[in-house]
């Protein structure tokens, strides 16, 4: 699982007051009200596609990462 993590980056720049996702080599710019629509649509799929016992197939590898930087 640590290629996810070396894969996936995501992190709010202050200077530009933007959140930035970046996966190898795409890079994606949010503002925060993007951000937000983005994880409540996230946030959604979680709820409604995701059964508990998908979640317990993750690995806690995957769920406690540092994935946010």
């Amino acid at each position: 699982m640590n290629d996810l993590r070396e894969n996936l980056q995501i992190w709010y720049c202050e200077n530009c007051q933007n959140i930035h996702l970046k996966t190898q080599n795409v890079m994606l710019d949010f503002t925060k009200k993007e951000f937000v629509e983005l994880t409540d649509v996230m946030f959604d799929i979680l709820q409604n596609n995701i059964k508990p016992i998908d979640l317990n197939e993750i690995s806690d590898d995957v769920l406690m990462s540092e994935i946010v930087s």
